[in-house]
């Protein structure tokens, strides 16, 4: 088992089996209240598949934490002989909402940053317009030129 102080323990095929089962959950009805497959669930419990996603990962603990939530405890000696994980699901929210913050938050400044920077583009093509506009102004004024006619054409004074 891993460290339980390990952001990614939830990883842990062997503990996410143990969490499902502590709370008598069947791989068939967690695939159901995840919106995943059972081939998905078992895959991830057998470590053929590594549990990376976050999205996958939420899905699948979202519904075993509020069972736990509920104060659901299965027996699960009188089914299962292997150790259990009380409060393991809640657990393992709590890691993956942590790192999914984290990301958010990431994800936020990038944003911010990329908004300076088109502001800061927005002002200098602003103050590079206003320039060309005064250039043209002024040589139009010198050249005597005026608006065109309704027309099109510019009639010189």
């Amino acid at each position: 088992m891993r460290n339980k102080y390990d952001p990614y323990f939830w990883k842990d095929p062997a503990f996410l089996k143990r969490v499902r089962e502590g709370l008598g959950k069947s791989q068939e009805a967690l695939a159901n209240e995840s919106g995943l497959s059972r081939s998905v669930i078992a895959n991830y419990e057998s470590g053929r598949t590594n549990l990376s996603s976050l999205d996958d990962a939420l899905a699948i603990y979202r519904p075993l934490q509020a069972m736990e939530a509920l104060g659901v405890v299965y027996l699960a000696s009188l089914k299962h002989a292997g150790p259990q994980e009380p409060g393991g699901a809640t657990r393992a929210m709590r890691a993956l909402l942590d790192l999914q913050i984290q990301s958010r938050r990431q994800s936020l400044l990038q944003l911010e940053k990329k908004i300076e920077a088109l502001q800061a583009a927005r002002e200098e093509t602003t103050r590079w317009l206003s320039k060309d506009e005064a250039e043209r102004a002024n040589l139009d004024k010198k050249a005597n030129w005026q608006q065109p006619e309704s027309d099109g054409t510019i009639k010189r004074q």
